[in-house]
Order: C-alpha cells, then structure tokens, then sequence
C-alpha cells in the first residue's frame, strides 16, 4: 500500500531558498505503519510530542471464514498509540483502523495492529523497554493498574528510556 520501508519519521521541512518541501526520514521501529506527516504539539505535561501520522499496512483482502465471503469496509476509527521518546520528546502512532462486515453473517472486525502491545495502547517497541523497569520490581507481567502508572510517569518524564 505504501511501498518500500515505512517504518520511519516523516518530518517535513521548508528549506530557505528552495522553492520544493524537502523530507528528512527517520527510522521509528514502528514496522506496518508508513509514517505520511509528523507534527509537533504540547502534551497537557508541557512536553513536545511527536504525532506520527500514517497509514497501516493492510492486508489485500478480508474473508470471513464461516462463508468464505469478502467482508466489506464498515467504517473506521482513529486510534492512537504512545510510542517511544525520541530524545526529550514523547511520541504517538496515529492511524486509521479499518473496520470490515461480513454481508451473510452479519459479523464485524477491526484491522489487526501488528504494531500495538497485547492488552495495552501502546506500542511493543514501548512495552519492551518498560518491561524491564516493572520486573525490577518483582513483578511478573505488565497489569492494567500498572500500565497506567508507567504511562502517568511517562507522559511526567519521570521515567528513563
């Protein structure tokens, strides 16, 4: 859909001069999204954060099992993810998640998100380099009340990444 390596930061960028918009593209870990627009805002902390906005690789097409039928685009949302800081920067995948409707059985699916950790919204890349942080502390998994601490801190910059 997107074509070649799309794993990475788009920034765009007005050089003085030139008359073209130039691109700088950075790799971001966040394979299945190609990365389109990058933009800077202020989180509610006072902290710059990264929107990378793009689009999900998606599969061709989309069967339903039961009937072997195409199932239809039934709508979509935009979902966001924390990703990994970049420098003092806190970062956040934004993408459209199709949503798809099978017409015998009536039946619906969100696209999958091979990007996004199980459980939580926040990216694998994210959750692995906060795993080791929460199993220091003599914790065998990642719980909902835990994550949230982690992300409070996080979007505090009281936490090292």
């Amino acid at each position: 859909m997107c074509g070649g390596s799309c794993a990475g930061i788009v920034f765009e960028a007005n050089i003085t001069g030139g008359s073209a918009t130039q691109y700088i593209h950075l790799p971001s870990g966040l394979s299945g999204l190609c990365n389109s627009k990058t933009i800077v805002e202020v989180a509610q902390s006072g902290r710059e954060v990264y929107l990378l906005h793009g689009e999900l690789e998606r599969d061709e097409t989309s069967v339903y099992p039961a009937c072997g039928q195409k199932m239809h685009i039934h709508g979509s949302r935009i979902t966001m993810l924390r990703h990994l800081c970049f420098g003092c920067h806190l970062s956040t995948a934004s993408f459209e998640k199709g949503r798809y409707r099978c017409p015998c059985y009536d039946h619906t699916k969100m696209d999958s998100v091979p990007l996004k950790a199980d459980v939580h919204n926040i990216t694998r890349e994210l959750l692995r380099e906060f795993e080791p942080q929460v199993l220091k502390k003599n914790q065998t998994s990642i719980s909902q009340d835990i994550e949230e601490k982690i992300l409070s801190m996080y979007a505090k910059g009281k936490l090292d990444t």
